[in-house]
């Protein structure tokens, strides 16, 4: 009897898997920095990705074979240090602060505009920022809202509605969040449960050899032995 169970459970992930979650990490897998214009199909099965997944269980597979399906797709978030011992940089936003929830105006029930951030305790010799702004309570596994890379050793402020662009004044660059688009996406879960919404924030002694529409884990990789310093602001959102 619970042959049958598991054999129907399988065949039903299998039909999820195949309709959409491979649609996804093809996509991922077979990107061009160059090819910031993604088609119709991608969009859509991103979208369903986050949307639908919630009704499948994660109880019904071995969670090892969970991970591995979306571990390529959302990749780790510890980029390692230059070696030397890592400083903290304080970011904080007049929208919000650490811990509490974020504005409706800067979701996707709202504006959908980036929220204002500062941040300040910067090591010296840094020579560029990287922000990421992701999601790690999405059904489908981390869900990235916003990778901004090369942002001016000079910088300590993103204004409200960062534009998006390729490329900032400064000469900042934005990559690919997972719908996948240019720039921010503001929190946007299911119904239920609050998600958590991390901004990160690195200091690197480097500028990174990307172009613009990089996505999270390319960054990841290029920032290793690069970090000098890194500082975190953590908001959270709910729909009812």
């Amino acid at each position: 009897m619970r042959e049958k169970q598991f054999g129907l459970q399988a065949r039903r992930f299998d039909a999820f898997l195949g309709q959409k979650i491979r649609a996804l990490l093809n996509g991922f897998k077979n990107r061009h920095a160059d090819n910031l214009n993604r088609s119709d199909m991608l969009e859509q099965a991103a979208r369903d990705c986050q949307n639908q997944a919630v009704t499948v269980r994660i109880k019904m597979f071995p969670v090892a074979l969970w991970l591995a399906i979306f571990g390529t797709a959302c990749g780790a978030d510890n980029p390692k240090s230059t070696g030397g011992k890592t400083m903290n940089i304080q970011i904080t936003s007049t929208a919000f602060a650490d811990g509490q929830p974020i504005p409706a105006k800067y979701t996707c029930d709202g504006q959908n505009v980036s929220p204002p951030l500062k941040w300040s305790n910067a090591p010296a010799n840094t020579k560029s920022f990287v922000l990421i702004a992701d999601d790690p309570d999405a059904p489908a596994g981390t869900w990235v809202h916003w990778v901004l890379y090369d942002l001016p050793a000079t910088s300590t402020e993103l204004a409200e509605n960062t534009p998006k662009s390729q490329q900032l004044r400064g000469g900042a660059k934005q990559g690919l969040n997972s719908w996948p688009h240019l720039g921010y996406d503001g929190p946007c879960p299911p119904r239920g449960k609050p998600h958590r919404y991390f901004f990160k924030l690195y200091a690197l002694d480097a500028l990174l050899d990307l172009k613009p529409g990089a996505i999270k884990s390319d960054v990841l990789k290029v920032m290793q032995n690069h970090v000098l310093a890194e500082g975190q602001l953590m908001g959270t959102y709910q729909r009812k």
